[in-house]
């Protein structure tokens, strides 16, 4: 699954003058607007390439590039006098750029060494995403920040609103991919803890671990049981159920298969050989030979449909395939 991160480490040192004089309020707030949309667009392109695209080396050039405009912005809006009475705009545009600094150096490392670890285990990936939520809420407070400030400038200056330029469709389309991502995480944690237990139970199976066995079987039905009753009261995505109903068609199979084939399978392992029938082996292998007939195309069919999703939500921004020429 691939996951929104914007992991950047950068360091927000002015060297360079930004001379520039403005006539109008109008024409400071719309310069602090471009230096920030430019920030702005820069992240679209990188999320937009990471969704869209597996170049890999295109997403990191992305990556860079948005790097370099959070430091050309705040240079140019730190070193650049504002107009009078824009200090606190300026002063909150400074802060708000060292927000961003402080949680894609701080807590965007902390979500990749936690995602370093987040496949062993449910917990694992249940704190990798809660951390990636946190930082992603750091940065929704921190563009808010800069919203506020911005519209009490505009009201100071008594500004009408049709003369100064916002950011309300940006900040609209990043809502949108925050939404997203909440939703398809939600739907991920049920499939990887369901996928983890049911590991667990065929690990056990094949070293042979009678004791637990059945214990570990249950678990797995208790987990399809709760993702059911939690999708049952969940609704699709802006209308769009597939991922859900791929997501429930897993659950239901892991469900079915706990409640009953995986039966007949701790049986056979619990049971001395002298003790089974045929009907015992039969039935063992059955659940076994069903199993591995449905899984992958369940869990290939929940992968598209994230895919999809993801893609159909996140706009298409500027991306690039080509692959980079080495000298």
């Amino acid at each position: 699954m691939k996951q929104l991160l914007i992991l950047i480490t950068l360091s927000l040192v002015g060297t360079v003058a930004y001379a520039q004089e403005f006539n109008h309020p109008v024409d400071y707030n719309n310069f602090i607007v471009n230096e920030m949309n430019q920030i702005v667009n820069k992240n679209l392109e990188y999320i937009s390439q990471s969704v869209h695209s597996n170049n890999f080396e295109q997403t990191e050039i992305k990556r860079k590039n948005l790097v370099k405009q959070i430091q050309t912005a705040y240079n140019n809006i730190s070193q650049t006098a504002p107009y009078q009475n824009g200090e606190a705009l300026q002063a909150e545009c400074v802060e708000v750029l060292t927000m961003y600094k402080q949680v894609f150096e701080i807590e965007f490392q902390e979500v990749n060494i936690l995602r370093q670890s987040s496949e062993e285990s449910y917990e694992a990936m249940e704190a990798y995403f809660s951390a990636q939520d946190e930082a992603e809420k750091n940065l929704s407070k921190a563009t808010d920040k800069y919203y506020k400030a911005q519209k009490a400038f505009i009201k100071s200056h008594n500004i009408p609103m049709e003369n100064a330029k916002t950011d309300n469709e940006m900040e609209t389309q990043f809502k949108k991919l925050s939404e997203v991502n909440e939703y398809t995480r939600a739907l991920y944690l049920m499939n990887f803890q369901l996928s983890k237990y049911n590991s667990i139970f065929f690990e056990a199976v094949g070293n042979k671990e009678s004791a637990g066995l059945d214990a570990k079987r249950k678990r797995i039905e208790a987990a399809a049981d709760r993702s059911i009753d939690k999708m049952s009261k969940m609704n699709g995505f802006k209308g769009d159920r597939d991922l859900l109903d791929k997501m429930m068609r897993l659950a239901k199979f892991y469900k079915e298969m706990s409640a009953n084939g995986f039966v007949d399978v701790v049986k056979v392992v619990k049971s001395k050989q002298e003790d089974l029938t045929q009907d015992d082996v039969n039935r063992y292998n059955q659940a076994i030979e069903k199993y591995n007939r449905e899984i992958q195309q369940l869990n290939n069919d929940f992968n598209q449909a994230q895919n999809d999703l993801m893609k159909k939500h996140t706009p298409k921004y500027n991306v690039t395939d080509k692959k980079v020429r080495r000298t």
